[in-house]
């Protein structure tokens, strides 16, 4: 069950916290349904001891949010940001697409697929309602749902297949997606005209934030360019140095094992120490003290609602 805060000063710091980042302070009367504000509390009453309260705190900070409501555009200014840093001038038709793969192989056979619950899907279907019209004069933007038309559109000698997505943490899902893509094209099986075939020279990849790590393993791992709005350091590691550095990372060490987060979360996924929550639910590699939920004890941010959940 959530708790409130007994701790005066605390309780304080929580409201300050609070109203620098314009969240509600409201609290819930109903102990089933609590807010923001009560999951926040309960979180720090957790945290038994002051040097753990005080460092959640100050971390939290730093955290930021993106709304659903910010994704239509921020996607689309990104896309154009993107077409101004990068240069795409001898590129006939630039081909959108969400970071998925659009191929399941079962056995020598390959099926297009399409889950329709991954937010680059939900992104990709927002700028097909959004007027993108504003994006790019200098080339031709095609947002297309069906990857076998784009198959049959597309000309490796002048084209580009730009795969978008709300967030890249790891860089472990964008690598898996475009090694699945090119796999399918470097099949023998697949009888593809040459210059039909997506090589990797083709593939593009923005995003609305990435992690500066994921970025860089991207870039060493298969060479795509892929560009972010939003470039995030490390949480804890790119913030502090020296005894500091071991005295934080000690600390998120204690409260993760407090909370009993798995150790492929520790420190988010793949270690990313992300701060950051996209509609209302943060990725993996977030620090699971803001994610990681029981069916005792609700999360500041649940990725899965588990809050009285038997």
């Amino acid at each position: 069950m959530y708790e409130r805060l007994e701790d005066i000063s605390s309780l304080f710091r929580v409201k300050k916290l609070f109203n620098s980042k314009n969240w509600a302070t409201k609290e819930s009367s109903d102990y089933k349904k609590p807010t923001r504000f009560d999951r926040f509390c309960t979180r720090i009453a957790t945290l038994k001891q002051k040097q753990q309260i005080d460092f959640f705190l100050e971390l939290s900070e730093d955290i930021r949010i993106i709304d659903a409501k910010e994704f239509e555009e921020l996607i689309c200014y990104s896309i154009m940001n993107f077409l101004e840093k990068v240069d795409v001038s001898d590129a006939s038709n630039i081909y959108i697409y969400p970071l998925i793969s659009p191929f399941a192989k079962v056995g020598d056979k390959y099926y297009e697929i399409r889950s329709g619950s991954k937010s680059s899907e939900y992104l990709h279907g927002a700028l097909k309602r959004f007027d993108c019209s504003f994006i790019s004069d200098k080339v031709s933007l095609e947002i297309e749902d069906n990857f076998k038309v784009i198959m049959s559109k597309f000309d490796n000698t002048k084209d580009f297949l730009l795969l978008i997505d709300d967030f890249i943490g790891s860089g472990d899902t964008a690598i898996k997606t475009c090694r699945e893509i090119i796999s399918y094209f470097q099949d023998p099986k697949n009888a593809i005209a040459n210059n039909k075939k997506i090589l990797d020279k083709n593939i593009k990849i923005v995003c609305i934030a990435a992690q500066e790590q994921g970025l860089k393993f991207i870039q060493d791992e298969i060479g795509i360019v892929t560009f972010a709005d939003i470039v995030l350091k490390k949480g804890i590691s790119d913030k502090y140095e020296g005894e500091n550095l071991d005295i934080k990372l000690e600390l998120m060490k204690d409260m993760e094992l407090a909370l009993k987060v798995p150790n492929s979360y520790a420190m988010g996924y793949k270690k990313t120490e992300s701060l950051i929550v996209l509609a209302h639910r943060p990725p993996n590699n977030t620090f699971p003290v803001y994610w990681w939920e029981t069916n005792e004890k609700p999360a500041p941010f649940p990725r899965y609602s588990l809050y009285l959940k038997k």
